[in-house]
């Protein structure tokens, strides 16, 4: 079973080496002894591990030199906000849930939360500040506005793709508790992010940046905040940037049938 079908309303009923036996009201499982199985059954954090963008955060507090870490759940079980004291937000790649639930799970043991302050500090550095650029856009609009749209997740450029924080281009309809599969000698599921473009700038963005020396409202623009607008810009004029209707035609035909198809689900 994997972490995305877990019952959510279960009992331990017994324990065998590194696994639970669960039993739901309709039938047992047997399950893995992992962090989101603990969390869930043992610690009662079942809130965390099922919740949706609606749910609160769940915040350790902290105290004796211990930060205050706070987590929130997204619309993908995959993907969780973190907050370490009332610095900036960051969430995870799908591909790094069980660190953050790992984490969590060593705060609820009392094994100390360096495990999820030193993954925050990975995300930090790596993510680009969405204040900063909503504020930059705002201002100068280096992207054309009618072509994004701001969400917790990212921007959506163009109703079309999903650019995430982090600088990972996905296709608006891509669902994080899925899974992606590998085509190759056989098929071979992954639970790897696959990105559905990737980008790279020609230049080095913290030259870009250090060469602009931009500031808005006293806060610099750095490395992150470069290429996220410039893998936006990208998104945007997708067309011109790959001259290749045929390609697009598909793509955008395949995003238009994903979506009806879900919308047919809900309605179902």
């Amino acid at each position: 079973m994997r972490p995305e079908d877990l019952p959510e309303d279960a009992d331990i009923v017994g324990e065998f080496g590194n696994s639970y036996l669960l039993d739901d009201g309709d039938t047992t499982h047997t399950v893995p002894r992992t962090a989101a199985y603990e969390l869930s059954y043992i610690h009662g954090h079942a809130d965390l591990v099922f919740g949706d963008a609606e749910t609160p955060p769940t915040i350790f507090e902290g105290g004796d030199g211990e930060p205050t870490v706070a987590v929130r759940p997204t619309d993908s079980q995959r993907v969780f906000t973190l907050r370490v004291d009332d610095r900036k937000p960051v969430q995870n790649p799908p591909a790094d849930r069980d660190r953050v639930l790992s984490g969590v799970r060593e705060i609820v043991a009392a094994d100390g939360r360096e495990s999820i302050v030193h993954l925050y500090e990975e995300l930090s550095d790596a993510q680009a500040d969405a204040d900063l650029l909503q504020n930059v856009q705002r201002r100068y609009a280096p992207v054309p506005p009618a072509s994004i749209q701001h969400t917790d997740d990212g921007w959506v450029v163009e109703d079309l793709f999903l650019l995430t924080w982090l600088g990972s281009v996905y296709l608006v309809t891509r669902n994080f508790d899925q899974a992606t599969y590998h085509v190759g000698g056989g098929i071979s599921r992954s639970d790897e992010d696959v990105e559905f473009i990737g980008l790279t700038p020609r230049g080095d963005p913290e030259d870009v940046a250090a060469g602009l020396d931009l500031t808005v409202d006293g806060e610099s623009i750095g490395a992150n905040e470069m290429e996220f607008l410039w893998k936006a810009y990208w998104l945007a004029t997708y067309r011109d940037r790959h001259d290749d209707d045929l390609f697009w035609d598909l793509i955008e035909r395949h995003v238009q049938t994903t979506r009806a198809a879900e919308q047919q689900r809900r309605h179902d």
